[in-house]
C-alpha cells in the first residue's frame, strides 16, 4: 500500500465528497460513493505513481466507481429514477467512459498540469476561483490551462 495514499486520504476526502455530490446530486449517495472510492483507492494504492497529483487519481477512481454503481443498479433495476436522470442529464455512459480515459491521460501530464486541469475542470472552478485556490494570478491560470490542454491533445492523438 502506498503510504502517501493512506496518509493523505483524510485530507482529500472533503474534496472527493464535493466531487461525488456533483456526480450524484444526492448527499447520501455521494457519501456511499466516496466510501467505496476510498476503499478502492486503498486497494489500488500500489498503482498510484508518487509525484502525480493524488487528487486527480482519486477523482478518476470516484468516476469509475460511480459508473460501476450506475450500471449495477440499472441491472438490478432498483436505482431511483431521479438518479438515473441526473446521470443521463450529465452525459451518456460512453462519454462518461471517455472521461475516465481522459482522467488516465491527465495522470500522464506533469504534476503542475494535472493540478490546473483538476482544479479548473474536475472541481469545476472558474479561472478566478482556481487562481485563488492555487495562490497564483488569473493570467497564470489561463496560460497553464492552455498549455495543459495542448499537451493533453498531443497525448490523446498519439
Amino acid at each position: 500500500m502506498s503510504n502517501e495514499v493512506y496518509d493523505r486520504m483524510h485530507e482529500m476526502y472533503p474534496r472527493m465528497l464535493r466531487f461525488a455530490l456533483k456526480r450524484t446530486g444526492n448527499s447520501v449517495l455521494a457519501d456511499d460513493l466516496c466510501q467505496a472510492a476510498c476503499e478502492k483507492a486503498l486497494r489500488m494504492s500500489a498503482e498510484y505513481k508518487p509525484g502525480t497529483v493524488l487528487l486527480s487519481w482519486l477523482f478518476s477512481i470516484v468516476d469509475s466507481v460511480y459508473i460501476d454503481m450506475v450500471r449495477y443498479e440499472a441491472r438490478r433495476n432498483t436505482f431511483s429514477l431521479e438518479h438515473v436522470e441526473n446521470f443521463a442529464a450529465r452525459s451518456d455512459v460512453d462519454s462518461r467512459i471517455g472521461m475516465i480515459d481522459l482522467s488516465r491521460l491527465i495522470t500522464k501530464l506533469p504534476p503542475h498540469m494535472q493540478e490546473i486541469l483538476t482544479v479548473r475542470y474536475v472541481e469545476q472552478n472558474s479561472q478566478q476561483e482556481a487562481a485563488k485556490k492555487l495562490k497564483i494570478r488569473k493570467r497564470t491560470v489561463m496560460s497553464r490551462t492552455f498549455r495543459a490542454q495542448h499537451r493533453l491533445r498531443e497525448l490523446r492523438d498519439q
